[in-house]
């Protein structure tokens, strides 16, 4: 496992874990530690998603999908509007 492979898995866990109201303080490996606490949910999917196309390893992963922002619209507009009466110029 490559260590982009390994940081996309660990980025992966910890959007999980605040997604599910868990707080997430620290993750490490092999002596390196990263805190996720202090980084706002956007920021970690945004980055996330840098790192897993990035490295090769992660896109062949089945685990690892691509995360959505959050903010993404999930309604349609409705109809135009229809202006009844007459139009002043």
């Amino acid at each position: 496992m490559t260590p982009c492979h390994q940081l996309a898995r660990d980025l992966k866990a910890a959007i999980d874990a605040r997604m599910l109201g868990k707080q997430v303080q620290s993750v490490g490996h092999k002596g390196r530690s990263l805190s996720y606490s202090d980084q706002p949910l956007p920021a970690l999917i945004a980055y996330y998603n840098q790192i897993r196309q990035s490295c090769a390893d992660a896109m062949s992963d089945p685990e690892l999908i691509e995360v959505r922002p959050l903010d993404q619209p999930t309604t349609r507009r409705g109809r135009p509007a229809r202006f009844t009466g007459r139009g002043y110029v």
